[in-house]
């Protein structure tokens, strides 16, 4: 039963930071290339940095099989922490591209950025092992929602805040709200593989 209960507060957690996450970069996503822009990158130039550290870039995709590795070595909650310390570096960059309208800062920090994709194996390996095996399909589509549902309404928001009052203000927002270590609130000790289905307690 003390298992049963916290693996939902794992699942509880996960979803909780989630939720914080999707609020901060669904402000950031929209305004993304028109920052870039803002600052004198070309189209071809914004063209490269997106097949470097896009979703689908370069450096994502190989951050991601190696987080998967190191994940199952060193433990889920170590490379989710991180990743939020790339991540926080990365936005730390942005901020003061935005700060000095330095182009070089904005590449610098884009780059670091596709590291922090390290943590995604981790992110959803923690997910599924948090509950049991018939719901780790509800579990992952809980979590992807809570990441994905603020921006129905922060995005139109994050727009309006940069017409009004500039970047600085969306970025500066960003590393106050989300300059946080989500994983020493999760429940689980390593968070390394295990055969069983629960993080071992």
């Amino acid at each position: 039963m003390s298992r049963l209960r916290r693996s939902n507060d794992n699942l509880f957690y996960l979803f909780v930071i989630s939720l914080i996450a999707g609020s901060y970069w669904s402000m950031i996503n929209p305004i993304y290339q028109p920052f870039m822009l803002s600052l004198g990158i070309s189209i071809s130039t914004m063209g490269l940095l997106e097949a470097l550290r896009g979703r689908i870039g370069l450096l994502s995709t190989l951050s991601q099989l190696l987080g998967g590795v190191l994940a199952d070595k060193y433990g889920r909650k170590r490379l989710i922490i991180v990743c939020s310390i790339v991540t926080l570096l990365a936005l730390i960059f942005h901020l003061l591209a935005a700060l000095l309208k330095n182009v070089q800062l904005l590449i610098i920090g884009s780059l670091i950025l596709a590291l922090a994709w390290i943590g995604t194996p981790a992110w959803n390996a923690m997910t599924m092992e948090s509950t049991d095996r018939c719901r780790r399909g509800f579990a992952l589509s809980l979590v992807w929602f809570a990441s994905i549902a603020p921006s129905i309404v922060l995005s139109p928001i994050g727009g309006w805040l940069v017409e009004n009052y500039g970047y600085r203000l969306v970025f500066f927002y960003r590393n106050l709200y989300g300059n946080h270590l989500p994983c020493p609130n999760i429940t689980t000790s390593k968070g390394k593989f295990r055969k069983k289905y629960y993080f071992k307690l």
